[in-house]
């Protein structure tokens, strides 16, 4: 069975379960977490597909990354992860529990990326409720700092990507010359 399937059903039976025990909203901050930190710690990947590595300390490992400690749910969610094979899907899994978490919700993500954190909170507000009349959803908004863009901002809705980084528009002249 490929990747995407798999990880699609387990974070979908994983929020059906959490959303029973009235806890999806937990679980989502733990999935964020854990899918940041695989992005932060390659090593986390390496040591999740140890195979020397005991399926208990995989477990402990992965509850120490969610940064949620006393969540029934989540421990039980992992461990059937675990149990069953599947820790080399974990951060997939992760992902795909916040996509499922925010389609169910009515949450639209958007990220932007700017050289510094100059966005006031009024422009903030101002784009969020801007983004929020397009999308018909409530905004998730990240901001994130970035200096390799040099200048400008890039905007992640979801899917779409509207780049207006200087370093974009560099790399287009450098592509004309």
């Amino acid at each position: 069975m490929e990747a995407g399937k798999i990880s699609t059903r387990y974070a979908r039976a994983i929020y059906e379960y959490a959303l029973e025990q009235g806890n999806e909203t937990i679980l989502y901050k733990g999935m964020q977490s854990l899918a940041k930190h695989f992005a932060m710690y390659p090593v986390l990947k390496k040591s999740i597909n140890d195979p020397t590595l005991s399926d208990e300390n995989k477990i402990k490992l992965l509850i120490a990354a969610c940064r949620i400690d006393s969540n029934k749910t989540l421990k039980q969610a992992i461990k059937v992860i675990v149990k069953n094979g599947r820790a080399y899907y974990i951060e997939r899994i992760a992902r795909m529990y916040e996509k499922e978490y925010r389609q169910s919700k009515g949450l639209v993500l958007a990220q932007l990326t700017t050289v510094g954190l100059t966005t006031n909170n009024e422009a903030k507000k101002l784009l969020i409720k801007f983004l929020s009349n397009k999308t018909n959803g409530q905004i998730e908004f990240k901001t994130i700092l970035n200096l390799d863009i040099i200048g400008g901002f890039i905007l992640e809705i979801e899917d779409l990507l509207l780049d207006a980084s200087v370093k974009r528009q560099l790399n287009q002249i450098k592509c004309q010359i």
